[in-house]
């Protein structure tokens, strides 16, 4: 997920969207590790504009994890005893409570990026490609194009790299994806 850099703090909801794949998109493995970064120092995390120390957690207050009844999981602060800040509590039902809630915690952006840097997109091709989807395309250009004539291996990667443009694998990948289709079309088209 590559995007662009953003200003001011990280919301609870920018944090788990980040960090969610990370975690095999198990909320509650996000929240542990929110909180324990914090609790170490090496996060910031906000109520308002007040820095809340690493010390209040976890006997204060915590970052956990809540399922809600249409499917969708929040990150929200728990808060436990003894924090003298006026903040928005959400009491894990009303939806008006956990948008305040929500709009009130967060996490500072810099030590959060020092942690964990937004990627970067630098263009060219995507890093990993999956093989199946190169035969699929193959398999479309044959259905709206027919294959290439002569049927070799460098038709069928020139094809292929039409096709996808700047987002086609490299001429070595195609190469090797393609040689048993390709040899497989040469079978069929001798027979004829």
């Amino acid at each position: 997920m590559a995007s662009t850099a953003q200003t001011g703090p990280v919301s609870l909801s920018e944090a788990l969207e980040r960090l969610l794949p990370l975690f095999n998109n198990k909320v509650h493995k996000v929240a542990t590790w929110l909180d324990q970064r914090h609790r170490d120092g090496d996060l910031q995390l906000l109520a308002g504009d007040i820095v809340i120390a690493p010390a209040t957690n976890p006997s204060m207050l915590g970052v956990v994890a809540r399922g809600l009844p249409d499917g969708r999981t929040v990150l929200y602060v728990q808060v436990r005893k003894g924090l003298n800040i006026d903040c928005p509590v959400w009491d894990g039902e009303n939806e008006d409570a956990l948008c305040k809630h929500q709009a009130f915690w967060s996490y500072g952006r810099t030590t959060f990026e020092t942690i964990f840097p937004v990627p970067v997109d630098r263009g060219g091709r995507p890093p990993k490609y999956d093989p199946a989807e190169i035969l699929i395309e193959a398999a479309v250009a044959i259905y709206e194009d027919g294959p290439p004539k002569p049927s070799t291996i460098e038709g069928w990667v020139a094809l292929i790299q039409r096709r996808l443009g700047d987002q086609s694998p490299g001429e070595g990948l195609l190469k090797k994806v393609l040689a048993p289709l390709n040899r497989r079309m040469k079978a069929i088209m001798n027979k004829d």
